[in-house]
């Protein structure tokens, strides 16, 4: 999913390198995403609707492997967790 995701939001003229650094960016955000899970188990990472999210349920979307995302409700209990500081 995440490399057809990429393939097909890809710009108009987009080329090899640019589709293959999409792919990894996904993957390196679905990462991301799955690690939360195993870090602040019980936390229902899943119950944000910021479609620009970590959090959000789904990986078929184009913030996914495109633009910027950010954490949304769960970076107060993942920094805590982390020991680090805002």
């Amino acid at each position: 999913m995440l490399s057809s995701d990429a393939i097909g939001n890809a710009p108009p003229g987009a080329d090899r390198t640019m589709i293959i650094d999409r792919i990894g960016r996904g993957i390196g955000r679905a990462a991301a995403h799955e690690f939360v899970h195993l870090l602040l188990s019980g936390v229902h990472i899943h119950a944000s609707q910021n479609i620009a999210s970590y959090e959000y349920a789904s990986v078929d979307r184009v913030a996914q492997v495109s633009g910027p995302i950010h954490w949304d409700f769960a970076r107060p209990s993942l920094l805590k967790r982390l020991g680090a500081r805002e």
